[in-house]
């Protein structure tokens, strides 16, 4: 998922909801290139659309102007396995810095006895 992704599941989840213009200010996206997220978004089913009763306003891919997306079950759980993730990588790397900055001192340590102790012949 990407991060666009994300910030627009973000966005339609904190506001439940948002029609293409309203999201595109919201995010300050271009409407086109939002388009071609929330389809994809719609395709894997992250979101849905409630479409309103009779209007004209049809875009060429099908999407009108006036729906309003929000976001479905496999979004919100496809946003919570990605904070997951992020989380367990996040643990990772700190973990990586505790052992290297150990690492580090216990060279240096090793180095300074090894330094004494020749020093003391």
């Amino acid at each position: 998922m990407s991060d666009l992704d994300k910030k627009v599941l973000i966005a339609l989840l904190e506001n439940d909801g948002y029609t293409l213009p309203e999201l595109s200010a919201y995010l300050r996206i271009d409407q086109n290139d939002l388009r071609e997220v929330l389809r994809a978004l719609l395709d894997s089913k992250y979101i849905g659309h409630h479409l309103p009763q009779l209007r004209d306003g049809k875009m060429p891919d099908g999407m009108y102007s006036d729906d309003m997306y929000t976001v479905l079950y496999k979004g919100k759980c496809a946003l919570e396995e990605d904070r997951k993730i992020r989380k367990r990588e996040r643990a990772n790397t700190i973990h990586y810095w505790i052992t290297t900055v150990i690492s580090i001192i216990a060279l240096i340590l090793a180095i300074a006895a090894h330094i004494r102790q020749y020093l003391m012949l």
